[in-house]
């Protein structure tokens, strides 16, 4: 590895930081410094490993304005028993960004350019000055005044978080003037946004067969009961093969968590749109409004450059495990499908996932096609059928149940499964 536009190397933290940071802030691409590697790319390592990330954390969200919430991640690496640190820097959103004691001028404002860090002109800094969008979501009043936040607060309680009175402060849910914003109000149990799914039962979208809408509730709550719902679409079929058979899902489960993800993050909700979510007999079709931010090309999008319309909402559904590193979701997608799945237009990202409908694939039973069959099955048998833990039968089972798909009628000794058609 060598120094690169994005890649920048220092043996050691120095007072060069922020400089560096903030010349990544400035550019479309954004880029990776790695501490404790010298000049020739050999990894020498850091001493004091925690204390080195704590420093890096205060200095990049104390010392740099405006905010850089959502923006970096700091991750410990490891070679030949040495440990070092990368720090991964998104472009801002809202450039120009600066060194705070320095303001706003050629000071304070950089700008990376090959392998090194430039200071701004008057006429640039002025120039991103003008183009920034004031309109963000942080600076927008929640429409609500009195919001709760028990979903987020339990899900962050169970990762580990401590939960302090600050947390809200922490999360940046407040406006200048102390009150709630617009980002609180989507993870607020008060957000009624209407987020839909709808099946239609062939390429006219008048012929809808199935619709769900998930509401009043914060958007992490509707994401993860999104990423449920559409996951038990997801059949498994057996393909005979020379060798036996091959197990081959309707569609790929990691590339679709990762679209539905990154439709919710990066969604324009500064407009009316919401993220739409539709299944075709032979694909999903899951949009996002506002299409790529100002300056962005698709082979930018494509290549994996990370440009957050809504780093704060990006930086939570990060800290609770839903959205990968920085720039790695779009990459993980197109190790699964080709670039032709994306869809660009001014106003929305489309994405279509095709379904796998070979002609040559035996269906393998399935919990629903088991309880059609004999609906008095009990757990232990269907874990038998299925070649599946009791344990996962018992959660697909509830996931069925929740989303409408079977009903249990009678008692769990001598009741029995009811399949719902949709």
């Amino acid at each position: 590895m060598i120094e690169t536009e994005r890649i920048e190397f220092k043996k050691n933290l120095n007072d060069k930081l922020e400089k560096e940071v903030v010349g990544f802030l400035n550019t479309k691409h954004g880029g990776m410094i790695y501490i404790g590697i010298d000049a020739d790319g050999k990894v020498v390592g850091v001493s004091d490993i925690d204390k080195t990330e704590l420093e890096i954390k205060d200095r990049i969200k104390q010392n740099i304005s405006p905010s850089t919430t959502g923006l970096f991640e700091i991750i410990t690496l490891e070679e030949a028993d040495k440990r070092y640190i990368q720090i991964i820097i998104s472009g801002g959103n809202q450039q120009p960004y600066y060194i705070k004691k320095f303001g706003m001028s050629s000071e304070g404002c950089y700008i990376r350019i090959g392998t090194s860090v430039e200071k701004m002109t008057d006429d640039l800094i002025m120039d991103l000055f003008q183009k920034r969008e004031k309109k963000i979501l942080t600076n927008i009043l929640s429409p609500i005044k009195q919001l709760t936040f028990d979903f987020l607060i339990e899900k962050y309680r169970e990762k580990g978080y401590e939960i302090g009175k600050n947390l809200l402060q922490q999360l940046e849910f407040y406006t200048m003037d102390n009150q709630f914003n617009y980002v609180a109000f989507l993870f607020s149990e008060q957000n009624n946004l209407l987020f839909q799914y709808a099946r239609y039962s062939n390429e006219d979208v008048f012929d809808l067969i199935e619709q769900k809408t998930f509401t009043n509730q914060s958007i992490l709550k509707s994401a993860l009961e999104i990423i449920d719902f559409l996951q038990m679409r997801n059949i498994t079929y057996t393909k005979i093969v020379p060798n036996g058979r091959e197990d081959i899902k309707k569609f790929n489960p990691i590339a679709l968590r990762e679209i539905v993800v990154n439709a919710i993050v990066h969604n324009d909700y500064r407009t009316n749109g919401l993220p739409t979510f539709e299944e075709f007999p032979n694909r999903f079709e899951i949009s996002s409004f506002g299409g790529l931010p100002n300056g962005f090309t698709r082979e930018d999008f494509l290549n994996g450059y990370s440009l957050p319309v809504n780093p704060t909402i990006i930086r939570i559904f990060r800290d609770l495990g839903l959205a990968e590193r920085l720039s790695t979701g779009i990459r993980r997608v197109l190790k699964y499908y080709p670039k032709e799945i994306f869809k660009f237009s001014p106003n929305f990202i489309r994405v279509n996932i095709p379904f796998k409908t070979t002609n040559d694939i035996d269906e393998q039973p399935t919990i629903l096609n088991l309880l059609k069959n004999n609906p008095y099955l009990t757990r232990k048998e269907l874990a038998k059928s299925l070649a599946k833990s009791e344990s996962t039968v018992y959660r697909e089972l509830a996931l069925l149940e929740k989303n409408g798909y079977i009903k249990r009628i009678g008692s769990n000794k001598n009741g029995f499964w009811k399949v719902i058609i949709k």
